[in-house]
C-alpha cells in the first residue's frame, strides 16, 4: 500500500516539475522575437547556414542550430561550435537551444527541424520553436518508407483519420482545383467543403470538423501543415540528373 502512496507522490511531483518547465519554456520562445524553422528533405543545413548569416549580415543578433549528422551552433559573431550528443540525435536538445538563445537575449532563433516522422515536426514546430516564419526547402522523393502510399499507411504516419477508401494508393500531388485522380490535395478553409465533391483527387487532407460523403478525406487538426510533411517526405520535383553521353 505504501509503495502505491510513494509512486502517486512521484507521479505528483514529476507532472507538477513537467508543467513548471512547459510554462519557462513557453516564457523563454516568446521572447526570442523572430524565430525560423526550416524543413524540407535536403539542403535544410545550407539553407540554415544562409539565413542565419543573412540575418547577422543585417545587424539581427541571431542564434543558428544546424542539425544532422555533425550538427553545430553558430552564435552571434558567426563561431561555430560542435554539439556533442551522448546519443543518438533527440528534438529534446532543442529545448536546451531555445534556452540558450533566450538566455543570450538574441534577437532571432534559425532552426533547421531534425525530426523525420511528421508527429514529432508536429511536436516540434506546435510545443517547441512556435516559428512566425516556415521555411520549406526543395522536395525530392525520399523517406517513401516512412510515408507510405496508401491512404491508411499516410493517416497513419500523419497520425489522422480516414474516411473513405483504404485501398487507394497516392501517386502524385497537386493543387485541389488540378488534382486528378491518383493526386492527393488539402483543404485549408472548411467553409469551402460543399465544392469538394466536384474534386477529382482520390484524397483529400482535411480539418477534423470536415465530413463529406463520397471524399476520401484525411482528417487533422492542421491540414496546411500536415500536407507539407506529406510534400516533404514522399514527392519529387522532377529534374533532370547530368550525365555523360556514350558516344
Amino acid at each position: 500500500m505504501y509503495s502505491f502512496y510513494i509512486l502517486l507522490i512521484m507521479i505528483i511531483v514529476a507532472a507538477i516539475v513537467g508543467l513548471i518547465e512547459f510554462v519557462r519554456h513557453q516564457k523563454r520562445i516568446y521572447s526570442i522575437p523572430i524565430r525560423i524553422h526550416i524543413n524540407g528533405t535536403r539542403g535544410k543545413s545550407s539553407v540554415t547556414r544562409l539565413v542565419g548569416a543573412g540575418l547577422r549580415a543585417g545587424g539581427i543578433s541571431t542564434i543558428t542550430k544546424v542539425t544532422g549528422t555533425f550538427p553545430r551552433l553558430i552564435i552571434e559573431d558567426g563561431t561555430e561550435t560542435y554539439i556533442y550528443r551522448k546519443s543518438s540525435a533527440n528534438i529534446i536538445e532543442q529545448l536546451s537551444i531555445v534556452k540558450f538563445t533566450a538566455l543570450r537575449k538574441a534577437q532571432a532563433l534559425v532552426m533547421e527541424c531534425m525530426a523525420l516522422q511528421p508527429q514529432y515536426q508536429s511536436i516540434t514546430e506546435n510545443q517547441m520553436i512556435h516559428s512566425n516564419i516556415n521555411v520549406m526547402t526543395n522536395i525530392r522523393l525520399d523517406h517513401v518508407d516512412v510515408m507510405g502510399q496508401t491512404l491508411p499507411e499516410i493517416a497513419e504516419t500523419l497520425g489522422a483519420d480516414l474516411l473513405g477508401n483504404p485501398e487507394e494508393v497516392i501517386s502524385g500531388i497537386n493543387g485541389i482545383l488540378e488534382a486528378e485522380n491518383g493526386d492527393i490535395t488539402f483543404l485549408a478553409n472548411p467553409k469551402y467543403k460543399d465544392y469538394l465533391p466536384m474534386c477529382k483527387a482520390s484524397a483529400v487532407i482535411v480539418g477534423k470538423e470536415v465530413e463529406v460523403e463520397g471524399v476520401n478525406l484525411i482528417q487533422i487538426e492542421n491540414p496546411r501543415m500536415a500536407y507539407s510533411q506529406v510534400i516533404g517526405l514522399m514527392f519529387p520535383l522532377k529534374r533532370e540528373i547530368p550525365h555523360i553521353s556514350d558516344k
